[in-house]
């Protein structure tokens, strides 16, 4: 046991004194909203006072090229010790957000992210000392749903059955659905 108990302050720094666990945002679409999805574990056993540091980097497939497309930290709150989840509607308000020049407007106007492949970061920072006290990434691939093009029937064929069987595929490819 004293083994344990000499060696146990150094495990809980090693995987950070707050555990952080990115909540998987909607399939192919990201929200600004979505980023603040997380759950926290404060393994101290005190209450902190800490603020949120979130960016989001597209990696690839996007027009506007790579790098940080958003960044943004939440204001101060405390954190209890064990397990909190934490969504944008407890954050309320963000504080200095910063954008690609490049697709701002888009972000502003839909609240959304651009279609690209994103590594999405949110760091669990001191309010005080500015220390980094946990953190987590994910990768999210976000793609504008495609419309469906009717392949058979062909547009004006006349349906001489009364259960027709209709084959579609996504607007820019060729494969079948």
């Amino acid at each position: 046991i004293g083994f344990i108990l000499i060696f146990l302050p150094f495990v809980i720094f090693a995987q950070g004194m707050v555990g952080v666990s990115i909540h998987t945002p909607p399939p192919e679409r990201l929200a600004v909203e979505d980023l603040w999805w997380v759950t926290l574990n404060n393994r101290t056993g005190e209450p902190l006072t800490v603020y949120l540091h979130g960016t989001a980097t597209v990696l690839s497939e996007a027009p506007f090229g790579t790098g940080v497309v958003f960044e943004a930290k939440t204001n101060d709150f405390e954190l209890p010790p064990g397990t909190k989840i934490i969504r944008y509607s407890d954050i309320r308000k963000l504080r200095d957000v910063e954008y690609n020049e490049e697709c701002r407007s888009y972000i502003q106007r839909t609240r959304k992210l651009p279609d690209g492949l994103y590594k999405v970061c949110i760091e669990v920072v001191n309010a005080s000392s500015g220390e980094v006290l946990g953190q987590s990434c994910i990768e999210h691939m976000v793609r504008t749903p495609r419309r469906p093009i009717l392949i058979r029937p062909g547009d004006g064929v006349r349906i001489g059955t009364k259960t027709p069987i209709f084959s579609w595929r996504l607007e820019g490819t060729t494969i079948p659905m």
